[in-house]
């Protein structure tokens, strides 16, 4: 949904792909190795299910799409900061880097070859609550919250994340039509409660238990949580709560 044809040689952008009504089916960063060599990273996962979707697409194109076993994404926090100078994954030596994503000032993803590596739950905790801060939508292939949301709903024209100008893909057409005629009311938001995180898709409620929108996915933030959220945009000021099934939490939204 992105306009690749703009990304040089080791450029980068944040995409996704659609399904012919608009809605996201994966949320993934773009990256460009060569003219005839790309990277999809998947924060979400799911890339086993993506490449089956988009393989439907290929027809006689001299293209492969497969899923690299062979490479692992390592996240690094604020080079300078000595309380979280260290990477997520503690790779042991990033120098073979197949690809840096700078995703903000403080943050870098790093492609390395290499599988599993040792995870420091406290500093993927960070990472996460950054995510979240920064809007990332954590979609992928096959998983709850896939094919429930338009570009619009989501915000991602702040990540610049799809094209209204490029040639024809899946669901373009929706996404277009929304943003030229100005149709969305609704956005994404960031809530906080306390307690466990909800689940992707759990309701959000006003105090009347009105059904204000649903959570797209959240994570834990000390003895509570946060999440993402897409909202009814005129009426985020009225949430009070989040329903799961029988369960319900208290929530808030953050700026």
């Amino acid at each position: 949904m992105s306009d690749s044809a703009t990304l040089a040689d080791g450029q980068w952008q944040w995409s996704g792909w659609l399904t012919a009504k608009g809605r996201l089916v994966a949320f993934f960063a773009l990256y460009r190795q060569a003219a005839d060599d790309w990277l999809l990273w998947l924060p979400a996962g799911g890339a086993d299910a993506l490449r089956g979707q988009m393989q439907r697409f290929v027809f006689r194109s001299k293209l492969t799409l497969q899923v690299r076993e062979d490479l692992q994404v390592v996240g690094r926090l604020a080079p300078g900061d000595a309380a979280i100078n260290r990477p997520i994954m503690n790779p042991d030596d990033d120098a073979a880097a197949v690809a840096r994503l700078a995703l903000d000032p403080q943050r870098e993803a790093i492609i390395l070859p290499g599988g599993d590596a040792a995870v420091d739950p406290q500093i993927l905790a960070r990472w996460y609550l950054a995510d979240l801060a920064a809007g990332i939508a954590y979609i992928g292939a096959g998983e709850p919250a896939s094919e429930q949301f338009v570009p619009q709903w989501l915000s991602l024209e702040r990540l610049q994340a799809f094209s209204v100008k490029k040639g024809c893909y899946p669901g373009q057409e929706i996404v277009s039509r929304m943003h030229f005629l100005g149709q969305s009311k609704r956005a994404a938001f960031r809530l906080h409660g306390p307690g466990k995180p909800p689940p992707a898709l759990a309701k959000v409620l006003s105090a009347e238990d009105r059904a204000l929108g649903e959570i797209v996915w959240a994570s834990a933030d000390g003895d509570g949580w946060q999440a993402l959220a897409v909202l009814n945009a005129e009426q985020a000021d009225q949430v009070a709560s989040v329903q799961d099934g029988d369960a319900s939490t208290t929530a808030a939204v953050l700026a």
